[in-house]
């Protein structure tokens, strides 16, 4: 099955995936796809395989990645389900659990996965984070940073998505400080508004 002109695409996990939804993994190819949001729910360490050939065959051509409400779950992380070569410039964290973005951050800082990769979005906004500081999220961003700055070529950018997240304020504890030694290859942002720590 090809979908010559799909540019984005979004998909809901639910467990084990039924016959029609294995066989649309197994087999769609998405040659001109730019945009993906997956919303996940808890995967059976039992089916991932289902899922991993359908993001192998990922095009190129695709610039952004959403994971919306990730989370581990019974000690298993969907993480796995990605090549780590998956090609796209923006990550977008939404929803994610605290859990699962500490993860991905320790393992991005290790394994180098995902390349390209250009920007990352964190939402703020999301019930994981109520009675929690979300300084020691955006301390496992920026020592994740530090380590694959000097691989990237040009600049990067991070950017939190905080309204109406009436608890957020910056500068982020000892986060702060990382990301202040990363600009001015690293651009922040704040709900769309760029901003400088070193202001």
């Amino acid at each position: 099955m090809t979908f010559e002109s799909l540019k984005s695409f979004s998909w809901a996990t639910n467990g084990d995936p039924r016959e029609w939804e294995r066989a649309l993994l197994q087999y769609a190819h998405l040659p001109a796809l730019e945009h993906i949001k997956w919303h996940d729910r808890p995967i059976d360490p039992l089916v991932i395989d289902v899922y991993t050939p359908f993001f192998t065959r990922l095009p190129s051509t695709l610039r952004v990645l959403e994971l919306d409400n990730f989370r581990v779950c019974d000690h298993v992380s969907p993480i796995g389900i990605f090549p780590t070569t998956l090609a796209f410039q923006e990550l977008g964290l939404l929803s994610c659990q605290r859990e699962f973005i500490h993860e991905l951050m320790g393992q991005l800082a290790e394994d180098k996965m995902f390349p390209h990769m250009r920007k990352l979005v964190l939402d703020l906004n999301l019930a994981g984070f109520a009675g929690h500081t979300v300084n020691p999220t955006v301390e496992a961003v920026a020592n994740m940073l530090e380590k694959r700055m000097d691989g990237w070529i040009g600049n990067f950018c991070f950017e939190v998505l905080t309204v109406p997240n009436d608890e957020w304020s910056r500068p982020w504890g000892a986060a702060a400080e990382i990301l202040r030694r990363l600009e001015p290859r690293l651009m922040l942002m704040e709900d769309g508004e760029q901003f400088s720590l070193l202001d």
